[in-house]
């Protein structure tokens, strides 16, 4: 073979000069991603029952949810789980070792189907009824979005915006978008107007619900009587939630809420927020579609958001926390936390020694 080889090197060559080519070919076009496609098999069903206490969740929704949960044969019943509080019932549901990814789909497509018709049997209080079955998503793109003068909700307006430019790439899976804050029209009960009129805070709260207004339990504050209250997109005017009668009689006297309470536009006090350099911000997070090829979503998604960046005021800015596409992280404050020196705005991911090499963006719960 050897003496073949060498009396014949120009096809050995040749040869070898072919296998080069495909392998660099195929490197090329292979599909690339940093984490690997993996099946998990766990997952929550989160049911919601504002104002319930611990046992009659147990009994009217957790029990309930238990048995609907195990008529399906792909679930695991001895590692299946459920845990109850107040107001909340949350059941952990691990399928058998059995199910591979195509049947696991297929499981959470069914039950979630399953659990819209289930809720209708469940008491009218339950509010919210929730599967959660996405715990193996990875992101392959972070983007922050802040500004010092936009609101939330203009923020979320230019967000909306670059969703909509990032859909069309083919490579692109789920867009989620985290740290919004929900705006409401609240209304504060004047406890000295109220008396004067002789009318009752309840009677008030009554017709407010009559009309069409959503509110959660446990929104009542004392001595003030503070009512915040979220307002339908139909009464989202401050204008109109005003001019709401609460209270008339036959001589055509009424009382509107104008005039026992002062309404206003505002953003509730939030029990958590996300910040990037110390800024208040909203972050999106791009998710990639199995199966495809991370650079190539990468280069289309850096020429989106080049032209988009160029439609935005001047007071409203975009900074990308985690690539990987290109393996690197950027960071938008890179001077080291503990030794004050600057570093490079791209830092590998691989190399990260130094706490300042991560990016500074966090979310920030409330004590």
């Amino acid at each position: 073979m050897v003496e073949w080889a060498m009396h014949y090197r120009q096809i050995v060559i040749l040869i070898t000069s072919c296998l080069l080519a495909f392998g660099v070919f195929a490197l090329v076009k292979i599909n690339k991603n940093e984490f690997p496609d993996f099946t998990i098999r766990q997952g929550l069903v989160i049911a919601a029952y504002p104002g319930a206490s611990v046992s009659d969740v147990e009994q009217q929704v957790t029990k309930p949810l238990e048995n609907y949960i195990f008529t399906y044969k792909e679930v695991d019943k001895t590692k299946t789980k459920s845990f109850t509080r107040n107001g909340l019932a949350i059941i952990q549901i691990e399928l058998n070792k059995d199910i591979d990814s195509e049947e696991k789909d297929n499981f959470w497509s069914k039950i979630k189907d399953g659990l819209k018709t289930f809720k209708a049997s469940l008491p009218m209080g339950v509010v919210a009824l929730q599967v959660q079955d996405d715990f193996g998503d990875t992101s392959a793109l972070l983007i922050t979005m802040e500004s010092k003068d936009k609101t939330y909700r203009e923020l979320k307006e230019y967000m909306d915006d670059l969703k909509d430019r990032l859909r069309p790439v083919e490579s692109v899976g789920r867009l989620n978008v985290y740290g919004l804050q929900q705006e409401q029209v609240a209304v504060y009960i004047d406890n000295k107007r109220l008396s004067e009129y002789g009318i009752s805070s309840t009677l008030v709260a009554t017709q407010l619900l009559s009309k069409g207004f959503a509110t959660t339990a446990g929104t009542q504050r004392t001595p003030d009587y503070e009512y915040p209250i979220d307002v339908k997109p139909a009464l989202n005017v401050v204008g109109d939630v005003e001019q709401t009668v609460v209270w008339s009689d036959a001589a055509g006297h009424v009382v509107r809420l104008k005039d026992i309470a002062d309404v206003r536009r505002e953003y509730p006090a939030p029990s958590s927020y996300i910040t990037n350099n110390g800024r208040k911000c909203i972050l999106l997070s791009v998710e990639m579609k199995k199966g495809k090829n991370i650079t190539d979503m990468g280069e289309q998604i850096d020429e989106q958001l080049s032209a988009f960046q160029q439609t935005l005021p001047k007071d409203v800015t975009m900074f990308t926390i985690t690539n990987r596409a290109r393996s690197w992280v950027t960071a938008s404050s890179t001077s080291c936390a503990s030794c004050s020196s600057p570093s490079s705005p791209w830092l590998s991911s691989c190399c990260c020694s130094c706490p300042c090499a991560w990016p500074s963006w966090r979310r920030v719960p409330f004590p």
